[in-house]
C-alpha cells in the first residue's frame, strides 16, 4: 500500500517547486467566473459600443463562439497535461519550446495589462470625482492589497473569489432587473424613447470590421476562464475538474453578459454607452434610481476587486512555470515554505502592474491586453490540433475556429494595440533567443568537463537553439525526494501511472533494483540548485525465477517543467547501456494506452508492442488498458 510522503521530504511540496493541490470544482468555478465578470461588465462595454454600435451584442456572440472554441482546447490540453502555466506548458509539450515561450511571454504581458485595467476600474468606481493622482493612488492601494492575499495562500484566494462573486452577481442582477423594466427593448420605458430612439446614433450602420473590432475588445473580459487552466497543479483531479470548470464559468458569465448588455443597451442607447465611463450606474440614473447608483458602485469594486484578486495569481502561476523550465529567472520559481504559492512571482507581477497603473490608459491596456491574451489562445488551440485521437474529446474543428477566430480578432484590434503587441512579442522573443544563444556559447566553447560516472547524452545541439539533452548520471541516496518529486508530477498527468499516491521513499526503493538507477541532471552534472532533478530510470525484476533474471521491466519518468528536452530519450539509452553491460538481454514496459507520448518514446528508442492487457486496473473509477512493450538485446 502507498501512502502520502512526508511534506518535508519533497522538493516538489511548498518552498521547492510544486504546488498543493487544494481546489475542488466550485472553487475552480468561482476563481474563473470571478476572473471574468469584473472586466467584462465593468469595463469593456463602453469601448466595445464605441466599435460596434448597436451590433454590440453580435460581437458579443462572435467572442462567445471563439471562447468557446477555445475553452474546448484548453481543457483537452488540461486534462492530459495538468500542470501549472496554461498553454505554456501545453505548447512547450506539443508544439515545442519556442511555441510554449511564446504563448507564455503572451500570457503574461496580455494578462499584466489586464490587472492593470481592473485595478483602474476598481478605483474610476470608489472615488469617480476624484482627480488623477487620487485616482491612480487607490488603483495602486488596491494592487497591494490584492498581492498580499494572494501571498497568503490560494485556499484564501478561493474563499475571497467565492464572496466577491455572489456578491457581484447580486448587484449585477439589480441592475438587470432594474433597467429591464425601464429600456424599451425589454418592455419598459424611458422619458417616452422608443426602441428605435435609443439604438439609433452615430454607429448605427456599424462595419464588419467594427463589429469584429468590439469582439475582439469583448474577449477580454470572456478570457477569465484561462485563469482555471494556470491551476493546474493546485486542483484536486485536474482531468476531471478542470474541463468541467472551465465550460462551467463560461456558460455563467456569457449568460450574464447577454442579459447586462441586452439591458445597458436598450436604457442608454449606443451612442450614451460608447461615452460612459460608468455604464451601469448610469443604467439605473436613466431609469430613475439615482439612489441605486451607490450600490453598482459597490457591486463594481467588488467585480473588479475579484477579477484583479483571480489574475494576479493566474499570472504569478505562469511566470512560476517558465521560470522553473529556466525561460525567466530562476529565482522567481520559488513556492512559499508556508503558504504553497509564488510569492516571488506575485510580487514580481504586482510590482509591474503597480507601473502600468501609474502610466498607462484604460483603454489603451484593455485592448493590448486582448491582444496578447488572443494570440496566447492561439497558440493553445494550435496545439491542441496536435493531440491524437485518444486524447480528443471534441472535434478538430473546434481547434480549427479557435485557432482561425484568435488571430482575426487580435488584427482588427486598434492598430495602436496591435503595433504595441507586435513589438512588445518581439523583444520577448529576442530576448529568449540572445539568453539561449549565450548560454549555448558558455557550454560549448570548448570541451564540456564531465564528472565521474556522468554519461553524456547522444545529441550535442538542438535546431530550436535550446540546449542539448541533458547529462544522466547514477541516481545517489540524497535525490530521493526529487525522485518523487518527479513521479508525482508522472501521477498528476492521470496516463502516466495508475497509482494516484506517490510512495514514501522507502516503498520506492524495496520495490526497484539498487542497480540501473539513473537521473538526468542539466549539463553542467549538477541537478539546478532552484528545482529538482530533470527525469529518473529505474528497473524491477519481473520474476524471481533465476532463468529470467535478465528480464526487468523499465521505469521512465520526467518532470513537468523539464518534458520536450531530450530526458526521456537520454535516461532510456543510459538505461540501455547500462543493463547490456549487466548481461541483461530484455527490458519490458507497461504504458497505460492514452499516453501516447511515452508509447512513441519507447518506439523510439527499440521498444516493440507485443499487446493489451484490457482493463487490467482501475483509476478513479475507470478501468484501463495497459500496452505491453519489450526491447530485446542484440548485444546480449
Amino acid at each position: 500500500m502507498t501512502v502520502d510522503p512526508p511534506r518535508s521530504s519533497l522538493p516538489g511540496t511548498p518552498g521547492h517547486g510544486r504546488l498543493d493541490r487544494r481546489l475542488r470544482l466550485t472553487d475552480a468555478v468561482v476563481i474563473g467566473v470571478g476572473s471574468m465578470l469584473g472586466a467584462g461588465v465593468f469595463a469593456v462595454l463602453a469601448p466595445a459600443a464605441g466599435a460596434a454600435g448597436p451590433a454590440l451584442l453580435v460581437g458579443l456572440l462572435i467572442a462567445a463562439v471563439v471562447a468557446y472554441a477555445n475553452a474546448t482546447s484548453t481543457a483537452q490540453l488540461a486534462a492530459v497535461l495538468p500542470a501549472a502555466g496554461g498553454a505554456y506548458h501545453y505548447g512547450r509539450e506539443r508544439l515545442g519550446p519556442w511555441w510554449g515561450y511564446a504563448a507564455g511571454w503572451c500570457y503574461v504581458i496580455g494578462k499584466t495589462a489586464s490587472c492593470a485595467a481592473m485595478a483602474m476600474t476598481l478605483a474610476a468606481y470608489v472615488a469617480p470625482d476624484a482627480g488623477p493622482g487620487w485616482g491612480r493612488g487607490t488603483a495602486v492601494a488596491a494592487v497591494v492589497a490584492i498581492v498580499g492575499v494572494n501571498a497568503r495562500g490560494i485556499t484564501r484566494t478561493a474563499r475571497v473569489a467565492r464572496v466577491l462573486v455572489v456578491a457581484t452577481l447580486a448587484v449585477l442582477a439589480l441592475v438587470v432587473v432594474v433597467g429591464a423594466t425601464s429600456a424599451p427593448c425589454c418592455g419598459g420605458v424611458v422619458d417616452g424613447s422608443t426602441a428605435a430612439d435609443l439604438m439609433a446614433g452615430p454607429r448605427a450602420a456599424p462595419t464588419p470590421y467594427g463589429v469584429l473590432q468590439s469582439a475582439g475588445l469583448l474577449f477580454f473580459a470572456l478570457a477569465g476562464y484561462a485563469r482555471i487552466a494556470t491551476l493546474g497543479e493546485e486542483v484536486r483531479d485536474p482531468r476531471v475538474v478542470i474541463p468541467r470548470a472551465i465550460q462551467l464559468a463560461l456558460a455563467v458569465v456569457v449568460v450574464v453578459y447577454l442579459a447586462v448588455a441586452l439591458v445597458t443597451l436598450g436604457v442608454l442607447g449606443p451612442t450614451e454607452l460608447a461615452a460612459s465611463a460608468r455604464p451601469l450606474a448610469d443604467v439605473v440614473t436613466a431609469a430613475g434610481q439615482p439612489g441605486l447608483t451607490g450600490v453598482v458602485r459597490v457591486g463594481a469594486v467588488l467585480a473588479s476587486a475579484g477579477a484583479l484578486l483571480g489574475l494576479v495569481a493566474g499570472v504569478g502561476r505562469t511566470t512560476f512555470a517558465m521560470a522553473r523550465a529556466g525561460d525567466l529567472p530562476r529565482q522567481l520559481a520559488a513556492v512559499h515554505p508556508r503558504f504553497g504559492v509564488p510569492h516571488r512571482a506575485e510580487y514580481a507581477v504586482g510590482i509591474v502592474v503597480v507601473v502600468l497603473v501609474l502610466v498607462a490608459d484604460l483603454r489603451g491596456v484593455i485592448a493590448f491586453s486582448s491582444f496578447g491574451v488572443l494570440l496566447y489562445y492561439a497558440v493553445a488551440n494550435a496545439a491542441a490540433l496536435r493531440q491524437p485521437a485518444v486524447e480528443r474529446r471534441w472535434p478538430r474543428a473546434l481547434q480549427l475556429v479557435g485557432l482561425g477566430g484568435c488571430v482575426l480578432l487580435a488584427a482588427t484590434l486598434p492598430w495602436q494595440a496591435v503595433s504595441t503587441g507586435v513589438t512588445v512579442l518581439a523583444v520577448g522573443l529576442l530576448t529568449r533567443l540572445v539568453v539561449r544563444a549565450l548560454a549555448g556559447g558558455r557550454s560549448h566553447t570548448g570541451p564540456v568537463p564531465v564528472q565521474p560516472g556522468v554519461r553524456r547524452a547522444r545529441a550535442t545541439s538542438r535546431s530550436d537553439g535550446d540546449p542539448v539533452p541533458p547529462s544522466v548520471r547514477p541516481m545517489t541516496p540524497a535525490d530521493a525526494g526529487a525522485v518523487l518529486a518527479i513521479y508525482a508530477d508522472g501521477v498528476a498527468t492521470g496516463i502516466a501511472t495508475l497509482e494516484t499516491e506517490v510512495p514514501t521513499w522507502s516503498a520506492w526503493d524495496a520495490g526497484h533494483l539498487p542497480d540501473h538507477r539513473l537521473v538526468a541532471v542539466d549539463d553542467d552534472g549538477a541537478a539546478s540548485p532552484d528545482g529538482p532533478l530533470l527525469g529518473w530510470v529505474a528497473v524491477s525484476a519481473t520474476s524471481a525465477r533465476a532463468v529470467y533474471a535478465g528480464v526487468v521491466e523499465v521505469s521512465v519518468y520526467v518532470a513537468a517543467s523539464a518534458r520536450g528536452r531530450g530526458v526521456g530519450g537520454a535516461l532510456l539509452d543510459a538505461v540501455v547501456e547500462s543493463s547490456e553491460r549487466a548481461g541483461i538481454w530484455t527490458l519490458q514496459s507497461g504504458v497505460l494506452a492514452e499516453n501516447s507520448a511515452s508509447l512513441a518514446l519507447h518506439a523510439r528508442h527499440g521498444f516493440r508492442r507485443v499487446g493489451v492487457r484490457e482493463r487490467i486496473g482501475a483509476r478513479h473509477g475507470v478501468w484501463r488498458d495497459v500496452v505491453l512493450l519489450e526491447r530485446r538485446s542484440a548485444r546480449v
